[in-house]
């Protein structure tokens, strides 16, 4: 429906208010259990204990995966020895198939800067952008194919923009940044001399 730029005050109100119970109401037609799924919009609250929870529970599967490959046989991993990382393991892979499937009724904002709310263009979005990362990061594969879960990094790019969303300053993006890909290629230079000493 286009408005016309004379309208004013409750004319335009009940206008945008039918424009909204209608668009609801197509949606709820096609799809009556959509109404208890809310679409995920990025300047939500929620959103920042999200990315919060994702940045921690990223690092640790991609740190303990580098630990499975140096430290563990291909048929054992940290897991299997330790009941704390078993649950440790069993909570971040529960969380990361939930965020996969979150990622279909996450809201984004299009190249024009307008938020898409559209849950056919949200799921095409996704199935045809990060939606396969994320699954091959998800298998549960034993040895030196565990750092698939190193896929999971390619996240934070994603993590980033939300926090951004979320008003958090650029200077304390990038220094966050700086400090993850220090840590991260200190980890991995780590395991990585440690495994050709043991050669």
């Amino acid at each position: 429906r286009s408005y016309d730029s004379t309208l004013f005050g409750l004319d335009v109100f009940e206008g945008l208010q039918q424009d909204y119970q209608a668009k609801r109401a197509q949606i709820e037609t096609t799809h009556p259990f959509l109404r208890y799924i809310p679409v995920i919009q990025p300047n939500w609250k929620l959103q920042q204990i999200r990315v919060l929870c994702s940045v921690f529970i990223i690092l640790y599967s991609v740190y303990t995966s580098m630990f499975d490959v140096v430290f563990t046989s291909a048929t054992t991993t940290l897991g299997s020895k330790y009941l704390t990382v078993y649950i440790l393991d069993t909570i971040s892979t529960t969380y990361f198939w939930v965020d996969l499937a979150l990622g279909f009724t996450s809201a984004y904002y299009d190249d024009d800067e307008d938020l898409v709310l559209d849950r056919k263009k949200i799921a095409k979005q996704y199935l045809l952008g990060w939606f396969w990362i994320d699954l091959l990061s998800n298998l549960d594969i034993a040895g030196a194919m565990s750092l698939l879960k190193m896929l999971r990094l390619a996240r934070f790019p994603r993590l980033f923009v939300r926090w951004a969303n979320l008003g958090i300053s650029t200077s304390a993006l990038n220094i966050f940044k700086i400090s993850i890909l220090t840590l991260t290629a200190g980890h991995f230079l780590a395991c990585a001399f440690f495994a050709i000493a043991d050669m």
